[in-house]
């Protein structure tokens, strides 16, 4: 910073550039001419440079003065709009929140219109993503992730930490009864194969082991890269998920799934929402926070109702 001129004095070369009038410059700047005079002898000190030739009343500048300011507007101009962005950005009504695609699909999703009716002039885009975007460049506001991930980021909350139960289509189980795990492991069970960076869930193996079951081999029978194919394979009655409590509520209520057997593991990493500190001068933000973070906790409680209906329905 040593070597940048002083900012009055290049805002004064700036406008003089543009009009090449001391006069003109000093009314747009709302200073005297002889301000403007003094402004720009400064900068020709600053740089050891020529930059305006005088010639009597005439005043212009000069070749090496040409050269300069067309980089002084571009900076000038770039100084316009990074304000700009930020007004925008402070007014802006638009919530971008990123989250894993089957959170974004299965909890998420379905809950935008309570959100929507209770804020009708907020607007709210939902994006599913494995990738963690980056929140300090105004394209994503929040982000739902899981386990060590979130270290990534600086501003952060827990949300909470998932279970899964085994479900599957209520079809499947009148014509396939299920009195045990034998019973479960003679139908096609279907698994889960997240990212390897992310610490995996429990499968199939760990289900039957917290059980002290040995399980038959090869497992499973179908797998699938996100949660939420695999509870879609479940309900299409293609055989038996581990399926996470906050992704399959809606679908024990409705009765698309049931719980054969209520035997339930919880995973090892919590799930947490990040963000930007700027995004909470955003209109709606700070609501649009404690509106995931309680749909995120409540998606627990909600859960173990589900799981008693899913339980009788499955009886």
């Amino acid at each position: 910073m040593d070597n940048v001129p002083p900012l009055n004095a290049l805002r004064a070369f700036d406008v003089f550039g543009t009009v090449e009038s001391v006069s003109a410059t000093a009314e747009v700047l709302n200073v005297t001419p002889g301000a403007v005079s003094q402004q720009l002898r400064k900068l020709e000190e600053s740089l050891g440079l020529r930059l305006i030739e005088r010639n009597g009343k005439n005043v212009r500048l000069t070749s090496w003065g040409r050269l300069y300011h067309k980089d002084v507007v571009k900076a000038f101009g770039l100084l316009r709009s990074a304000r700009q962005k930020v007004k925008q950005s402070q007014t802006d009504s638009s919530i971008i929140l990123s989250a894993l695609p089957s959170l974004a699909q299965k909890l998420f999703g379905p809950r935008l219109r309570d959100w929507k009716s209770d804020h009708p002039q907020s607007q709210f885009r939902l994006v599913g993503s494995d990738s963690e975007p980056a929140l300090d460049d105004g394209k994503v506001d929040y982000r739902v992730t899981y386990g060590r991930r979130v270290h990534g980021f600086t501003n952060y909350a827990e949300l909470f930490t998932d279970t899964v139960v085994p479900v599957c289509s209520p079809e499947l189980v009148k014509c396939n009864p299920i009195q045990n795990t034998d019973d479960l492991f003679r139908l096609p069970l279907l698994g889960i194969d997240w990212d390897p960076e992310f610490t995996a869930a429990p499968d199939w193996k760990d289900w039957a082991d917290s059980l002290n079951v040995n399980i038959r081999e090869p497992l499973p029978d179908l797998s699938f890269s996100h949660s939420s194919f695999a509870i879609d394979a479940a309900i299409a009655g293609h055989g038996v998920v581990l399926g996470q409590v906050s992704m399959i509520a809606d679908d024990l209520e409705s009765g698309r799934l049931v719980i054969p057997i209520n035997h339930r593991l919880k995973l090892s990493d919590p799930y947490f929402l990040a963000w930007d500190r700027s995004v909470l001068s955003k209109p709606c933000s700070s609501a649009i926070r404690d509106w995931i973070i309680s749909i995120s906790r409540l998606s627990s409680a909600k859960g173990a109702s589900a799981i008693a209906q899913g339980i009788r329905k499955a009886a």
